[in-house]
């Protein structure tokens, strides 16, 4: 795997001015762009996969309708890697959905023992200008 490039250069949309055209190049550049992805998104690193999808993106946008037939070993990596990603992101927002029920519940919990004032905001937005604090929006349990 390459390393990621800024995303419009020439090297994000697979073309090098250096050497001849290779039909076959856009593509291993989109296989490259997807397992980055993966490993981005492994790691969490939502920065960096933000990045990587803008370049699959660009990338994807300016192919041509039918590839080369010298692109199906490339055009095969980045399905795998697609599918890859979408599972992932599939388990990290099944995660997040499964924290915010945690949340919720334990904040119900927490109101029904009467831990927890009611009329407690859920959260704060941070302090405005001058040092005050906001309040954001509460929820009567």
């Amino acid at each position: 795997m390459s390393a990621p490039t800024a995303p419009g250069t020439a090297a994000a949309t697979g073309q090098d001015l250096d050497r001849p055209a290779d039909p076959a190049a856009p593509y291993e550049r989109l296989a490259d762009l997807g397992e980055h992805a993966v490993v981005a998104a492994g790691t969490d690193d939502r920065e960096r996969l933000a990045g990587l999808l803008d370049d699959w993106s660009a990338l994807a946008a300016a192919l041509p309708d039918r590839p080369a037939a010298e692109a199906a070993a490339a055009l095969d990596r980045a399905a795998a890697a697609h599918a890859q990603l979408g599972a992932l992101l599939d388990a990290a927002r099944a995660d997040t959905g499964d924290a915010l029920a945690r949340t919720a519940a334990g904040h119900r919990t927490a109101l029904r023992q009467g831990a927890v004032p009611r009329g407690l905001p859920l959260r704060s937005d941070p302090p405005a200008a001058g040092g005050r604090r906001r309040e954001g929006r509460s929820r009567q349990g």
